[in-house]
């Protein structure tokens, strides 16, 4: 007697309640209005660096590059925890911060390409909540330093 659904019948249908399930995760978290990178803009005289050095080894952060006028932090390394960017630049008295956290494709492959490749750290939504949290509370110790309010 033959099966009236056979095996590829059954992974066919698997696939499309799979797929159909993340379109609707996706519509429930749908977006969020977040940026790729949580930007900041700020006037602060004095020494940047000053503040910034004593702060990044508090908060395990650790430079990747430095340039004249800004330098780019990371803290993480994909393993446990997504790594947590932050790019600051300061031109005169004006201050640009970026902060995001990077996605690998590995990670991204993983839950079939649902996350982006970067993501800011604002408050909100469901995708990598406590990558963006640990980046936030960090950043929000830095910010009253420099005078700044915190990021919600």
């Amino acid at each position: 007697m033959r099966p009236l659904i056979g095996w590829t019948h059954v992974a066919d249908i698997a696939l499309i309640y799979c797929f159909s399930n993340i379109a609707t995760i996706q519509a429930i978290s749908g977006d969020t209005g977040m940026t790729s990178r949580t930007q900041l803009q700020f006037s602060f005289t004095g020494d940047l660096w000053s503040v910034m050095e004593p702060w990044s080894r508090e908060q395990g952060y650790r430079l990747k590059h430095s340039t004249s006028s800004g330098r780019l932090y990371q803290k993480g390394r994909y393993f446990m925890v997504a790594p947590m960017m932050l790019s600051v630049e300061q031109v005169g008295d004006n201050v640009q911060m970026e902060a995001w956290i990077r996605t690998n494709w590995f990670t991204r492959l993983m839950v079939l390409f649902t996350l982006p490749r970067e993501m800011g750290i604002e408050s909100g939504g469901f995708r990598m909540v406590i990558p963006r949290m640990l980046a936030r509370d960090a950043l929000n110790k830095l910010l009253p330093q420099l005078n700044q309010a915190k990021i919600s």
